[in-house]
């Protein structure tokens, strides 16, 4: 590649890799503090030149130690790369190549170096010092500021450089610093989310909560799905003791999670794929812009390299739901679950599973989300209401008992887990367990009082309870009474009245009470509604009041 090839190329990408390959768990570690000098390039090197007063003379570097490297081409491509910087140390594009290389794979303290040596050839350059700030902000922010300050010399327009330098100088606890920083971007760019967004963090370090407002608000005016943004606005909202709000914002957070890159061209890098793990960025990359086919092949390829990457199975599943192939989804989301277990994956698989009728199975795999993120309410709303339809009362009432722990006053749990807590009363009757269901109903409408049919039932199961120790005639009449007021055109609700009234011994009132209802019936010429309250009527005009068996027949 050329050297304008390479500066072409790496002015588009996102230098922060979206994802970390398995295979790679050392070359971070083995790289973070840089390897020990070692004897120079052959004579003629650049480095071998006095210094300029914009860059010092760049260090002698040594071969990186490629002995646990996992992936055979990434080997083959690094050794490549050193022998040729080895063989044309004045070429600025082979150490732009080599240090692009290293940095798109993490080796963050190598790739600077590489870049210092492209300084010490290109001094006016304002990206091969930048480029070594950024990559040097986590192992040594004293050098990785001094880079900046000399990038800064070059050029001192671009907003996303003083950013960078305000987050090295709050770094080093020079906040006064890093606020003129901070504020110099916003001046020069006010569309700079990134500024706007240290700002605010900084002001939630400094204890100014309102400033630190002000300044997130302007942030998410520009990217309202910014998880970031969102979280630090939640923390803001915290500290102003404005609870709701912070948990909305909170949720948000939780819902937009995912790595983005900073608004940062000139430190952007970008190689040509290698390694599993780059094809599968790569893939991420081309889904972003909705290249889809192109993003498959990539991924295809990622597989080809290792098919134990569990990101490459579960992006491919969203491209192959994306275009109505559940039956591979299902199996690429199989594949990824079974490798790399996520909330995400689990929820996706559970979903394809539950359109696909496969209730149970749907099911499990959406409480395997749920404990895999308890933070996440929506999943424990979702599995509830599953479990609702599935008629599993006593685990959908588990599931929004979960949902109003974390939220309670929210009016739709409540009314969800009336309805499965009714559901599981209704069990508890037909298994003869009476005593249970008249708790369990108690219990419903405790969540949803306002929940009439809760009332109605809990009056009927009170009224007509064949055990004496769980009727309670006055209790039913009053809950009753309470339930069909202003419902007179109910037949259920004048049913479950008429049996409390019977249970406290005003038969009179039973009477007149099982006739609306009988009128009501015959008038919608509902066969069985007119058996059922005809039998009811001579009950209560012999003066008997009504007992109903487990199954809701009436006992003689």
């Amino acid at each position: 590649m050329t050297a304008g090839g390479v500066v072409g190329a790496i002015a588009r990408a996102p230098l922060r890799r979206a994802l970390r390959r398995a295979a790679l768990p050392l070359l971070a570690a083995l790289h973070a503090c840089g390897p020990e000098p070692a004897p120079a390039p052959p004579a003629g090197d650049a480095s071998s030149a006095a210094p300029s007063a914009a860059a010092p003379t760049a260090p002698a570097l040594a071969k990186p130690d490629l002995t646990h490297v996992a992936e055979e081409p990434l080997r083959v491509a690094i050794e490549a790369a050193w022998q040729r910087v080895v063989r044309e140390p004045q070429v600025l594009a082979a150490w732009v190549d080599y240090g692009t290389l290293l940095a798109t794979h993490d080796w963050r303290v190598d790739a600077a170096a590489a870049f210092e040596r492209a300084e010490a050839l290109e001094p006016q350059e304002f990206r091969w010092p930048y480029l070594q700030g950024v990559l040097l902000a986590t192992r040594d922010v004293e050098k990785a500021l001094a880079a900046v300050e000399r990038a800064l010399r070059l050029d001192d327009g671009y907003a996303p450089a003083h950013v960078s330098r305000g987050k090295l100088l709050r770094d080093l606890s020079r906040y006064a610093d890093a606020r003129a920083c901070f504020e110099k971007a916003t001046a020069l760019d006010a569309r700079n989310l990134d500024a706007w967004l240290a700002l605010g963090q900084l002001s939630l370090e400094e204890r100014a909560p309102e400033a630190a407002e002000a300044a997130l608000r302007k942030a998410l005016a520009l990217q309202a799905k910014h998880p970031e943004v969102n979280s630090a606005l939640a923390a803001a909202c915290f500290a102003l003791k404005r609870k709701e709000e912070a948990e909305r914002y909170a949720k948000a957070a939780r819902d937009y999670a995912a790595k983005l890159a900073p608004d940062d061209p000139r430190a952007a890098l970008s190689a040509p794929p290698i390694t599993a793990g780059d094809y599968t960025d790569a893939a991420i990359a081309r889904m972003q812009q909705g290249r889809s086919a192109e993003a498959e092949a990539l991924l295809l390829q990622a597989l080809a390299l290792d098919r134990k990457s569990a990101v490459a199975w579960g992006n491919l599943a969203r491209l192959q739901l994306a275009r109505g192939d559940t039956q591979s989804a299902e199996q690429s989301l199989l594949e990824a679950t079974a490798l790399v277990p996520t909330a995400t994956t689990l929820r996706s698989l559970a979903r394809l599973r539950h359109g696909r009728g496969k209730a149970s199975e749907a099911i499990d795999h959406l409480r395997a989300a749920a404990a895999l993120d308890r933070d996440d309410i929506e999943l424990a709303r979702e599995l509830g209401g599953w479990l609702l339809e599935a008629s599993r009362f006593a685990e959908a009432a588990d599931a929004f008992g979960a949902v109003l722990a974390a939220r309670p006053q929210e009016r739709d749990a409540m009314t969800q887990l009336g309805k499965a807590l009714r559901g599981l009363a209704a069990e508890q009757v037909r298994a003869a367990r009476p005593a249970e269901a008249a708790a369990t109903l108690r219990r419903a409408l405790a969540a949803a009082p306002t929940q009439v049919d809760h009332e109605r039932q809990l009056a009927l199961l009170l009224a007509t309870c064949p055990d004496d120790a769980v009727r309670n005639g006055a209790e039913a009449l009053r809950l009753a009474q309470h339930a069909s007021a202003g419902r007179t055109d109910e037949p259920e609700m004048l049913d479950a009245l008429a049996a409390a009234q019977a249970e406290t011994g005003d038969f009179d009132a039973a009477v007149a009470t099982i006739r609306q209802a009988l009128a009501l019936v015959r008038a919608a010429k509902n066969r069985a509604g007119i058996d059922l309250y005809e039998s009811r009527l001579q009950r209560y005009r012999a003066a008997k009041p009504l007992r109903l068996a487990p199954d809701g027949t009436a006992l003689p």
